[in-house]
């Protein structure tokens, strides 16, 4: 991530990346699991929110917000798994780690990704984006 090196800003991640994200780059987070006060709890619950969430609307709302790192909500390895239960398990931004057309489509950039093998596919395990700029308002 050295995207955190030049150009810091705050990155949308799952509070269990948080304090790797915070200790291992210059970013800060929104959330990470050292939970100690009522904030810390809201700022958990706002995470999983915005990770629900489309990218356009994290980028009008939360315009202080530059970055995502979004990882697969569902078992990569279960082959048994349905598309249908894929992208419903990776809701909202999730959705860059299923299609290589969504992250271009919402105005993001893949900064990063991770990929894994399996019966000679490449499927995405993880992908750290710039959320679009915030549009201008009227």
């Amino acid at each position: 991530m050295d995207q955190c090196r030049t150009s810091p800003g705050v990155v949308l991640a799952d509070n269990n990346d948080g304090h790797y994200i915070r200790y291992h780059t210059d970013c800060a987070v929104i959330s990470n699991n050292f939970i100690q006060t009522r904030q810390d709890s809201e700022k958990i619950r706002l995470t999983t929110r915005l990770l629900g969430m489309e990218p356009e609307k994290i980028a009008r709302d939360y315009p202080w917000i530059t970055y995502a790192l979004v990882r697969r909500s569902d078992n990569v390895f279960d082959e048994t798994v349905t598309p249908e239960q894929v992208s419903k398990a990776n809701p909202g931004i999730g959705q860059v780690l299923l299609s290589d057309d969504y992250a271009r489509a919402h105005g993001m950039q893949v900064l990063a990704e991770v990929h894994i093998r399996r019966d000679g596919r490449s499927i995405p395990l993880a992908r750290f984006v710039r959320l679009p700029a915030p549009a201008a308002q009227p």
